[in-house]
This record gives structure tokens, sequence and C-alpha cells, in this order.
């Protein structure tokens, strides 16, 4: 039996495209302007990647406001959502308690990894049949997506965020408490120069 699109939610983090609060690791090889010019690229491929996950309901929720939101809300049909917390930990683990009360399953990702695929988010889906938790591992020891089916608080608070550490800490919490839990494939975020280079040269052959 198909599952309710309703049963199914899928959380996209995004920062307001803001000159000098975007992208900052690029500079000074891209320009303040790029780098935003960049992020915004990032956040509609994302988004546009997002609207073709079938029984699935999106959400995007914003760090700030920005005239932008509107007509991203409108193109793809969104609801957009205030991120509210202290760090992204506290942001995150807002995000599950809201979304957690309706839905049984949420998986969240944030707009800088153009490598999550349609096939990617439904497999991290899937997993949330035989799993508590399931994780998208990013190459600079941090992840790319996280998903549960259930409200886990320990999985966002005493983490380094931004830092090689984030994956292999919120393992070691998952183990501490005894939940299940899958890895998906490792993907590589866009922080760095090196990575937008990278970015390039697989463009043609990435595939939603």
């Amino acid at each position: 039996m198909a599952e309710n699109s309703r049963d199914r939610c899928l959380l996209v983090f995004a920062k307001a495209p803001v000159l000098g609060h975007v992208k900052t690791r690029l500079q000074p090889i891209y320009s303040p302007q790029q780098s935003v010019d960049l992020h915004t690229q990032l956040v509609n491929g994302c988004l546009l990647m997002a609207a073709t996950v079938s029984d699935c309901v999106t959400e995007l929720w914003v760090g700030s406001a920005h005239h932008g939101w509107s007509d991203l809300s409108h193109r793809y049909q969104f609801d957009i959502l205030q991120q509210q917390g202290e760090d992204l930990g506290d942001r995150m683990l807002h995000a599950f308690q809201q979304t957690l009360t309706t839905a049984p399953k949420a998986i969240l990702i944030g707009t800088d990894c153009p490598f999550i695929t349609r096939s990617y988010l439904l497999d991290a889906f899937d997993k949330l049949d035989e799993c508590d938790v399931v994780i998208g591992p990013a190459e600079d020891g941090g992840y790319v997506l996280i998903g549960l089916t259930a409200e886990h608080s320990d999985l966002f608070t005493g983490i380094s965020w931004g830092s090689d550490r984030v994956l292999t800490e919120t393992v070691e919490k998952i183990k501490d408490l005894e939940l299940r839990y899958r890895l998906l494939p490792t993907l590589r975020d866009i922080d760095r120069p090196e990575d937008v280079v990278y970015w390039q040269s697989q463009q043609s052959s990435l595939d939603l």
C-alpha cells in the first residue's frame, strides 16, 4: 500500500541570500556577490529537486526573513516556516519536534549538497521503515541528511557543529541510545572553491 503524502515530510533548511552571510568560505577566490549567486543557485536547485519527490510534503525552513522566500513558496507550493533556536542543533530539533507530531517520517536536508537526488531521498524514506535514524554522511565529516521517525533530542545536543566530528559524535549518540540506524552513500557539500570546481565537473552527469 502506498504511503499517504502526509506520512512523509521533507524539511529543507535554507539561509537567506544575504551579501557577506553565505558561502563565506569561498572568499576571497569568489566575491561576496558571486558567493550569493552560487548560494541562490544551490537553493533553487535543491527546491527544484525536492519538487520532484512524490508522496511527500516539503517544507522550507528559513533562517531569516527575505523578500525572495514568497516567490519560491509560490513557485514550488512549499510552506515556509521560521527556524527557531540558538544553534543549528536547536533549530533542527525544533523543526523535527513540530513535524513529527503529525508525520511518522521526517527527513531534513540543507541546500549545500547538489548531489542529493530524488532517488537518494526516496531511499532515505524507505530506510526509515526498518530503522529509527537515517543519515547521509558528508565528505567533510558532517552529514547532508538526517531522517527520524521520532524525536530524539540527544542527537542535537553536545555536537561540535561545523567541525569534522559531527557525524562521529552523532553516531556515538545513536549507539548510546540503542537506536537502529542506516547510513546512505557519502556525498560532498559545496563549501570551498575546490568543491565548486568538482561540482561544475559533475553537473552534466547529475540526475534527479
